[in-house]
This record gives structure tokens, C-alpha cells and sequence, in this order.
């Protein structure tokens, strides 16, 4: 969401009044922020070790059966 100029002019309304609490409140959001990239990170890299391992699992298993087919 991308904020407009007259909702910037509300915000600057408020800032004599109330800047420490638009600044906690900025901070929370980057702070949800980070936590939350940082689990899909964790989610995505997860997934790529699932996924590799059944790979590796796959060839091995494919290539063992390929070596008792020769012999």
C-alpha cells in the first residue's frame, strides 16, 4: 500500500503530538516485518533441503537398481 500525499500531511499533523508513539509504532511494523521474512525464509530453505534429499534419494535408489540390472 503505498501512502498519499494527504494521508502524509495527516501523519506530519500528528507528529508534535504524538511522534513517539508514530515511531514505536513504525518500529513494531519493521520488526513484524523482519520475523516474518525471516520464517518463509526459514520455510523455503526447508523445503529446498526436502526436495534435495529426495533427489539424492531418487538417484541413489535409481542407480542402485540400474547396478543390479547389470549384473
Amino acid at each position: 500500500m503505498i501512502i498519499t500525499e494527504t494521508q502524509k500531511k495527516e501523519i506530519e499533523q500528528l507528529i508534535p503530538e504524538h511522534g513517539a508513539a508514530l515511531v514505536a509504532y513504525g518500529a513494531d511494523m519493521y520488526r513484524r516485518g523482519i520475523i516474518t521474512g525471516a520464517v518463509w525464509l526459514a520455510i523455503g530453505v526447508g523445503c529446498g533441503f526436502l526436495v534435495e534429499g529426495a533427489r539424492i534419494i531418487y538417484k541413489q535408489r535409481k542407480s542402485k537398481k540400474e547396478s543390479e540390472e547389470e549384473s
